[in-house]
């Protein structure tokens, strides 16, 4: 189950303009880069996560709390279907700040 989960998130990330997941082989959790050039308004990746939970209602860790850089951890033990909403709602908050 959590391979599957995850090979859903995966596969609905990658399809988002401005980030970059990393597929993980055996974690609950996903790394996710966050491509700030290619963003108006990130300072980093601290700023994009509470810019996304105070946009989208999504909550996710920046790097930042793993001594880290850039990036954002998704939790992937949860159903395919959430991971799917997870992915419209990043989407739609990465394109309302996506460069043009």
């Amino acid at each position: 189950k959590l391979k599957e989960a995850s090979d859903a998130g995966f596969e609905r990330l990658s399809s988002i303009k401005g980030i970059s997941p990393i597929k993980s082989s055996a974690a609950m959790y996903m790394m996710v880069r966050v491509e700030l050039d290619m963003f108006r308004d990130f300072e980093d990746d601290v700023d994009f996560c509470k810019k996304l939970l105070a946009e989208q209602n999504v909550m996710t860790f920046p790097s930042k709390c793993f001594f880290a850089h850039g990036f954002f951890r998704v939790i992937v033990c949860t159903s395919p279907a959430v991971l799917r909403e997870f992915g419209d709602r990043l989407e739609e908050f990465c394109a309302a700040h996506y460069k043009e």
